[in-house]
């Protein structure tokens, strides 16, 4: 279907000023639609789900096969220590989606950004129709601009920008220890069981699980713990790379981009 000449030119001057923001030239399938205030509005990206289903996979797991089956005295201290790590982790998972990292200037619309002198320090968004910092990028995502833009985060489904960077770091951190913890606690169990089978075989009763049936379940915990630790220490690892260097994930994107295209050229 064409689109009609006075659309084409809103869609056009909308889509000038974005390209200086976004990270591809694609549109937003609605560019004059709502922005998105926090993660928990709908839709909810694919990720978004599957994260709120492993957290909620690997609290079952600790508090069905791990913490009810350590033997006295660290089942109190290390089934007190992973709670108060799983509850910083979705604590803080809930902080980081409702959080905001929009640019305050978008809170002040400006009708017609072109009969409107740009304020120093200042850059015009005609997808917001506001001015916002020099720092700022659009995100088509959650279509509002966000100061100091690092990345659109799809596992929380919101932006992480300069003002919610230390509570995304904070996030990833203790998501981080929690899963590290988990898979001490299962490497720990399985060279238990073998040392104190007698303790684990009255323990497992209640469960009605033998020894070996939980000899079998531990190593699949394992992997799967294994494999969430590798995924969280290299994000954090990235994070910590960016730290260092002083710049946003944002930064290192367009960084790889000016390479590429110097071996092209």
């Amino acid at each position: 279907m064409l689109m009609s000449k006075p659309l084409a030119k809103v869609r056009l001057l909308l889509c000038r000023p974005c390209r200086k923001y976004c990270p591809s030239d694609d549109l937003m399938d609605d560019p004059l639609r709502g922005a998105r205030a926090h993660g928990f509005e709908r839709p909810f990206d694919q990720l978004q789900v599957t994260s709120w289903g492993v957290i909620l996979m690997f609290l079952v797991l600790f508090y069905v096969f791990n913490g009810p089956c350590l033997r006295y005295p660290e089942n109190v201290p290390v089934s007190v220590a992973w709670g108060v790590l799983a509850a910083l982790t979705v604590t803080l998972n809930i902080l980081c989606v409702l959080s905001d990292a929009a640019d305050p200037g978008v809170q002040t619309k400006v009708e017609d950004l072109s009969e409107v002198t740009c304020p120093e320090g200042k850059a015009a968004c005609y997808l917001c129709r506001a001015f916002v910092a020099k720092s700022s990028k659009h995100c088509r995502k959650c279509n509002k601009c966000v100061v100091g833009f690092d990345h659109h985060c799809k596992w929380l489904n919101t932006c992480v920008g300069v003002r919610n960077y230390r509570l995304f770091f904070a996030f990833l951190s203790v998501t981080l220890a929690t899963a590290t913890s988990q898979l001490a606690v299962v490497i720990y169990q399985f060279i238990d069981t073998f040392l104190h089978r007698d303790y684990y075989e009255s323990r497992l009763g209640s469960l009605r699980l033998s020894v070996l049936g939980y000899q079998i379940i531990l190593p699949i915990i394992a992997v799967l713990s294994l494999t969430t630790v590798g995924l969280l220490v290299h994000l954090w690892g990235f994070h910590i790379m960016l730290l260092y260097r002083g710049i946003s994930t944002y930064d290192w994107i367009l960084e790889r981009r000016e390479r590429a295209k110097q071996r092209e050229a």
